[in-house]
């Protein structure tokens, strides 16, 4: 679909946006973006790519010019959680960010609008599955139901792209440009509408 309403834009490059199959897609991904190489060989369930190759450090040297590890200092930005907060973070791991897109996760039974949280969380906040939250952060609001699962506490978990609404857009990467995939954020209780 995507492809289509990029070719209907610029007709002079359908050619080049429009592809027979996800396999292509995943082709062009790993020639575009050489840290995803590795991605067009994902064919079948269970197929899985490491950044960097499969076993990193295997033949004993780094992937450097002399073959040694290279470290720097990072100052890290403070992200200590104030009192009544969650971080959270959307739901990823394992799931290869779009290969989930069905109303159920076929990994954890998950609905797509379902707020994973620990059940000493939902017990603290008088929360059952299947209750109405909403959860807000400096970027945004999301609404969903709480599903109570194996989660450290102090932590909730949300589906890939519907919890994009709580990243902020000024948290980016400046080597890869990818965005900060966490938030800090508020949850509350919503009254069940009729």
């Amino acid at each position: 679909m995507f492809g289509d309403v990029a070719a209907r834009v610029r007709p002079d490059r359908a050619e080049a946006v429009r592809f027979r199959s996800s396999q292509h897609i995943r082709e062009e991904i790993a020639r575009a973006v050489p840290l995803y190489a590795g991605i067009e060989r994902l064919s079948a369930k269970g197929d899985q790519v490491q950044w960097g190759g499969e076993r990193l450090f295997a033949d004993d040297r780094f992937h450097t010019p002399d073959g040694k590890a290279r470290f720097s200092v990072v100052d890290l930005p403070d992200r200590a959680r104030p009192a009544g907060t969650f971080y959270v973070s959307t739901r990823r791991g394992k799931q290869f960010n779009s290969m989930v897109q069905r109303e159920t996760d076929p990994l954890n039974g998950a609905a797509r609008e379902d707020v994973l949280l620990s059940a000493a969380d939902a017990a603290r906040l008088g929360l059952d599955t299947g209750d109405r939250v909403r959860l807000t952060s400096r970027a945004g609001t999301y609404e969903g139901r709480a599903r109570i699962d194996d989660i450290k506490p102090g932590n909730l978990e949300v589906h890939w792209p519907e919890g994009n609404v709580l990243l902020s857009r000024d948290q980016i990467d400046r080597a890869s440009r990818e965005p900060d995939y966490n938030a800090i954020v508020t949850l509350e209780r919503l009254e069940s509408r009729s």
